[in-house]
């Protein structure tokens, strides 16, 4: 029943997989095999937020879904460990610390603890709060509150170490590949989790029920799976082909 009616987040999800496997295989090109340049860096950047804001919403959608979140959130933080292993001792100039998997794993596990709280604010309300706090703390790994133009700066010894860093507070030397801390992020999968109280409420999620597009939708279903293959493949596909 729920996999029939909620097709549709799997295909959202598969297609936020696809423009990332697509990112990640254009970023090797330039960061790691040096065969291209970076021409156009901020539509890059633009590119990769999208990315990860879609994937990071969905996720924050999906959270109520799930039916072990204790499990889940400890499967995705682990990975996440993995990836931070593995990068560490094949490619330590671009080791992953604090990566997207580490974040939703503890987004699920910190939304566990938080069900009742979280509950008690009218989803309407909670979404746009979640939204404005992303916004205005988008920039909090860079020191301040708010937007350059208008902001509020933090004092810098709260950015003192790699618990910090993984807060949100990254230390002058801190530097990974692929950096999700808690904040800002944190506040846009809670803004997921509020679209989805709101779609139950309102009963959406009946529209929720089509398949667009199958393979989308069966990376969607498997995307954990495929997010922890695509790298290694993309790298060793390059390799092969670039050497040849």
């Amino acid at each position: 029943m729920v996999k029939q009616r909620y097709e549709l987040l799997n295909t959202l999800r598969g297609f936020s997989l696809v423009n990332m496997i697509f990112y990640h295989f254009i970023w090797d090109l330039i960061y790691i095999f040096s065969v291209i340049d970076n021409v156009w860096p901020n539509l890059f950047y633009i590119w990769q937020q999208f990315i990860c804001s879609s994937f990071i919403f969905i996720s924050g959608f999906c959270w109520p879904l799930s039916h072990n979140h204790l499990r889940r959130g400890l499967t995705i933080f682990a990975c996440g460990i993995l990836i931070t292993l593995v990068t560490y001792i094949f490619l330590p100039q671009n080791t992953i610390v604090f990566g997207i998997l580490t974040f939703l794993g503890s987004a699920a596990l910190f939304l566990l603890i938080l069900p009742q709280q979280l509950l008690k604010i009218k989803p309407l309300y909670g979404f746009i709060l979640s939204l404005c706090l992303f916004i205005l703390s988008k920039n909090i790994t860079r020191g301040y509150l708010g937007f350059s133009f208008c902001k509020i700066s933090l004092p810098p010894e709260i950015y003192a170490n790699h618990f910090t860093a993984y807060l949100g507070f990254p230390h002058d030397s801190f530097s990974s590949a692929d950096y999700f801390p808690l904040l800002p992020w944190l506040f846009l999968f809670s803004s997921g989790y509020y679209a989805y109280q709101y779609c139950y409420a309102k009963n959406i999620l009946a529209k929720f029920s089509r398949k667009i597009f199958p393979p989308l939708n069966f990376c969607g279903k498997h995307s954990l799976f495929i997010y922890l293959i695509h790298q290694p493949l993309i790298y060793f596909a390059l390799s092969l082909s670039i050497d040849f």
